[in-house]
């Protein structure tokens, strides 16, 4: 499992995006973006934009220099790098999930999706993903159902 695999679309693009960006230490094609990435040129302009808002409002001194065919990363150094991480992940309903649970050890379905505020078939569609990411690993996550006594009448 890769951190990325934790995020949601268009976090994961964006996420994707950056790594490309910070590997490298010129320019790169957004052709040579979309062929790496599968996005598309709108998505990958739109995904940039987007970085540079974030990284405008956390004043983090990096952008995301874009050209008509072209995007370079300016960045003064890598030491943000875990604030962006946790950028792309903190409405991730996967992690927040394993969070919960390193917090929690158990839940309800009920429950963790009021504290989560989505719907209870958008958390088992979630869970089901976050089992097969920890099938690699050979673990993943039991649901029990408790159900309330019955009372006598």
């Amino acid at each position: 499992m890769q951190i990325k695999d934790l995020m949601e679309k268009a976090e994961q693009g964006e996420f994707q995006l950056l790594s490309l960006l910070s590997h490298t230490a010129k320019e790169l094609q957004i052709k040579g973006i979309m062929t790496e990435t599968g996005l598309s040129k709108t998505t990958i302009t739109k995904y940039a934009e987007a970085l540079n808002d974030f990284f405008e409002h956390q004043n983090l001194g990096i952008s995301v220099f874009i050209e008509k065919e072209s995007l370079c990363l300016i960045q003064s150094d890598n030491r943000y790098w875990k604030t962006m991480c946790y950028h792309f992940l903190e409405g991730a309903v996967k992690y927040q999930v394993l969070v919960y649970l390193f917090k929690h050890h158990h839940f309800t379905i009920q429950t963790l999706s009021q504290d989560l505020l989505v719907s209870e078939a958008t958390l088992n569609r979630h869970l089901a993903q976050l089992n097969q990411l920890l099938q690699e690993h050979q673990t993943h996550l039991s649901l029990i159902h408790i159900s309330e006594p019955t009372r006598p009448y």
